[in-house]
C-alpha cells in the first residue's frame, strides 16, 4: 500500500469504526427496549402489542436492526473484526456511483444512531462499506443453522425458551460426543435427523458453543 493509500485509509478506517460503534449502541438500547417493553417484540398477545409502538414508529427499519445487530453480534465475536475488514475494503477500488449512493444511506443510519459524522467521514465509510459484509460466512452458516434447528425442535418454545433448552442440550453434547467426533469428515450417522446434527454442523462451523442470551438474540433477528 502507497504512503497516500495509507493516508487515506488510516482516518477512513477511524471513521467506520466510529460507524460501527453507533451501531451497536443502537442494536444495545433496541433490545434494551425490547425487553423493557418499550418497542415491539416477535409473539405475544396481540391485544397487548397493539399499544406498545413498532420499529417503524420510532423511525427505523427492521433492515436497521437487523444490520445493526450483525455487527454488533460479529464485534463481540471476534473483537477488532470491524477495523480488520475495514482495513481490507478500503484498499478496493469504488465508484463514484457506488459512493454516493451508500454515502446517503450510511448517512441516514449514522443519524439515527446518533453519530456525528462530518461528510467526508460519510464519504470514506461509504467507500469502506460498499463490499463489507458482516458477520463473517461461518457466523452466518452457523445461525442459519440454530434457526434452522429451533424451527424443527423448539417452533413451540418462546425465544428464551429455546435459547435455554437448546443451548443446554448444545453444550451437553460439546462437553461429551463432540470431543470425540470433531474429527470426523462427516457428521456420524447416528445424529442424522437429530438436534446432534445441528450441533455437529455448528461446532465444525465455529468450534464452541455459545450463551442463551446470545443464541435468544440471533433468534430476536426474525423478530
Amino acid at each position: 500500500m502507497t504512503d497516500a493509500a495509507h493516508e487515506h485509509v488510516t482516518p477512513a478506517a477511524d471513521a467506520l469504526e466510529i460507524e460501527a460503534g453507533a451501531k451497536r449502541r443502537l442494536a444495545d438500547e433496541y433490545d434494551a427496549a425490547q425487553e423493557r417493553g418499550e418497542v415491539q417484540r416477535r409473539g405475544g398477545d396481540e391485544t397487548s402489542k397493539a399499544e406498545v409502538p413498532k420499529v417503524s414508529d420510532i423511525g427505523l427499519t427492521h433492515k436497521d436492526i437487523h444490520e445493526a445487530r450483525l455487527i454488533r453480534d460479529a464485534e463481540r465475536e471476534e473483537p477488532g473484526i470491524v477495523k480488520l475488514r475495514s482495513q481490507e475494503e478500503l484498499s478496493k477500488p469504488t465508484a463514484a456511483a457506488d459512493v454516493t449512493a451508500a454515502a446517503k444511506e450510511i448517512e441516514l443510519i449514522a443519524i439515527r444512531a446518533g453519530a456525528e459524522l462530518s461528510a467526508e467521514h460519510l464519504h470514506a465509510i461509504a467507500v469502506a462499506l460498499r463490499q463489507l459484509t458482516l458477520p463473517a460466512p461461518r457466523h452466518a452458516e452457523r445461525d442459519r443453522l440454530l434457526i434452522e434447528c429451533r424451527g424443527r425442535f423448539y417452533s413451540r418454545y418462546s425465544d428464551h425458551a429455546a435459547a435455554q433448552d437448546l443451548c443446554a442440550s448444545w453444550r451437553r453434547y460439546e462437553a461429551t460426543a463432540w470431543i470425540r467426533e470433531r474429527a470426523a469428515d462427516a457428521c456420524p450417522q447416528r445424529h442424522v435427523g437429530t438436534e446432534r446434527e445441528f450441533f455437529w454442523r455448528m461446532l465444525r462451523a465455529c468450534p464452541r458453543s455459545l450463551s442463551a442470551d446470545r443464541v435468544r438474540r440471533i433468534f430476536g433477528r426474525l423478530s
